[in-house]
Order: C-alpha cells, then sequence, then structure tokens
C-alpha cells in the first residue's frame, strides 16, 4: 500500500507539472522551437548529470560487485524489453521505441529509494546509463532508419556515454569531490524531472483530446510496456540467486515503469510523430496505477519466502 501511495504521488507531480507546460504552450509562452532546445538541454546536460550523480558515493568491493552484477541483469533485461517491442512493432519506429524504454528517471529511481533505500539506488545506475545509450544508438536507427546518426563519433561523444566516464571517475577518486561542485551536480540532476514534464505537457497540448482513450495503438504500446515485458523480465530476474534479492527487485521496478519521458523528445528531435508518442507516455503512466503494484505483488509472492 505504502508503495501504491508513492506512486500516486510521484503521478500526481508528474501530471502537474504537464499541465504547467500544456498551459504555457497553449498561452504561446513556449513555442515548438522551445521545447526542442529543452529538450537538447534535457538529453546533452540534465542526463549526464542524473549518471554523474548517482555515482557520487563512497566507492567499496562490495558495492562494485553488485554495480556489476546489476549491470549485467539490467543489461539483459533491456535487451529483453526492445527483442519484445521490435517482435511488436518492427514496423513503426515511434511505436518500438516507445514500447522498449522505460520511465527510470521520474518513477523507477524514487521508487527504489523509498521502498529499497537510497543505497539501492546504485543498483540502477546502470539502467539510467544503458537506456540513455541505447536510446542515442539503437533508438535513434529505429526512428530514423539511418546508421549515419550512429557514427563511431557520436556514440564516444554519447552525453550517456560521457556521464558514464565521468561518474566513474568521481566514484574511484580517493577524496571526494568539493560541495560546491557537488551542489551544482545535485541541482542539474534536479531538473530532469520538471524539465521533461513541462515538454511533455507542451507536447501533450498538441495532441487530439478525443484520441487519448480511444487510441488503440496506444492500448496496444501500454499492454507490452506495462504487462507482457515486466511478466518476461520477472521470468528472466528469477534465475538470479535468492541473496541478490535487492538487485532484481530494483531493476524489475524500473522495467515496470510506463513509457519514457523522452520518447517523444527523440521524435521531434528527429522530426518524427512526436504527438502520438505523448499520448503513450500519458495512457500508460494513468494505467501503471494498476499494473505497477500487481506486478511487485506477483514478485513479492515468488521471491521472497
Amino acid at each position: 500500500m505504502d508503495m501504491a501511495l508513492v506512486l500516486l504521488k510521484r503521478i500526481f507531480i508528474m501530471f502537474a507539472f504537464m499541465a504547467i507546460g500544456c498551459i504555457l504552450y497553449k498561452r504561446k509562452l513556449v513555442s515548438d522551437q522551445g521545447t526542442k532546445t529543452m529538450g537538447n538541454v534535457l538529453l546533452y546536460i540534465v542526463v549526464p548529470a542524473v549518471i554523474i550523480k548517482s555515482f557520487n558515493i563512497p566507492s567499496s568491493p562490495d558495492i562494485t560487485s553488485k554495480m556489476l552484477i546489476s549491470f549485467a541483469a539490467g543489461g539483459a533485461c533491456m535487451a529483453l524489453s526492445m527483442i519484445i517491442a521490435w517482435l511488436v512493432f518492427r514496423k513503426n519506429p515511434m511505436e518500438n521505441f516507445s514500447a522498449a524504454f522505460f520511465n527510470s528517471g521520474f518513477l523507477g529511481v524514487p521508487l527504489v529509494a523509498y521502498v529499497l533505500g537510497e543505497d539501492s539506488v546504485i543498483y540502477v545506475v546502470a539502467l539510467v546509463f544503458l537506456i540513455g545509450f541505447l536510446q542515442w544508438t539503437y533508438g535513434v536507427y529505429i526512428i530514423t532508419k539511418d546508421k549515419k546518426n550512429i557514427a563511431p563519433k557520436k556514440i564516444i561523444f554519447n552525453p550517456s556515454l560521457i556521464g558514464l566516464v565521468l561518474g566513474l571517475i568521481v566514484y574511484f577518486m580517493p577524496f571526494d569531490l568539493p560541495a560546491l561542485i557537488t551542489t551544482g551536480i545535485n541541482d542539474m540532476a534536479a531538473m530532469n524531472a520538471p524539465l521533461a514534464m513541462l515538454i511533455l505537457g507542451a507536447y501533450f497540448a498538441q495532441t487530439d483530446v478525443k484520441k487519448f482513450f480511444t487510441d488503440k495503438q496506444a492500448y496496444l504500446v501500454c499492454l507490452i510496456r506495462l504487462v507482457i515485458t515486466p511478466l518476461a523480465t520477472l521470468a528472466l530476474l528469477s534465475v538470479l540467486p535468492r541473496s541478490l534479492n535487492s538487485i532484481r527487485l530494483a531493476v524489475l521496478i524500473n522495467v515496470i515503469t510506463p513509457v519514457g519521458s523522452n520518447a517523444p523528445i527523440f521524435g521531434q528531435l528527429f522530426d518524427k510523430d512526436y504527438v502520438s508518442s505523448t499520448r503513450y507516455v500519458s495512457l500508460s503512466t494513468i494505467l501503471c496505477i494498476i499494473s505497477m503494484p500487481l506486478v511487485i505483488l506477483l514478485a513479492n509472492l515468488l521471491w521472497v519466502k
């Protein structure tokens, strides 16, 4: 019940920010070019800051070992999610992207911190990085169908990869970052959710409200994102031993979150149909109020003695 209340609180905040973004766009205080610029700030600056912040903790052999395990588990679950999305939506780029990538940053990480404790957030750093990296590589390719957009130079200078490298440097440094720098990184990372939701609200202002609850494709995306992929992930993570229960639960909590808010942002960035993906984000966020607690309940029945 506590987790459900936290989830409801996060979703309420999400839609509050979306409402503000919607009003700003309707009143022409934010333009299409403005949302695209904010999207660039989010993808190139704020997301790397989120990754660096997650690594700004004291290092230890035990934490490093668990990070590697969570990286492998998160990678396997990401691969599973992308495969399922591709099998269903390989001819529909934005649906494929939306079903494959989940909302780890806004819902997954805070829920992990609440359910498992702040120390467990390090288990999902790999997912935050993987989502960003794969969105900029595999995700860009399925949207544009052009391999030139994932050239080696673009991979090397990928903002998520840069964030990972800087984060690892911070993690393994024999001294702590100065408080001024830490505060700056934390403040920048805190912009992640509000900025993403304001952009999403501006996108939502452009969608046809009548289609919101009648779009059959949106329900199919939600079925894959909230039911099929989570159940497949639950089965996959069940191969891990009970001693790693915190890791598999942290990864699962992230995988069962709704469509990531970056879906329409990437759509607009590459001049695709970002308005429809806004419906996928919004509808899946509403429906996850039901799906997420049920999947976690099933996981507890299977994994907890």
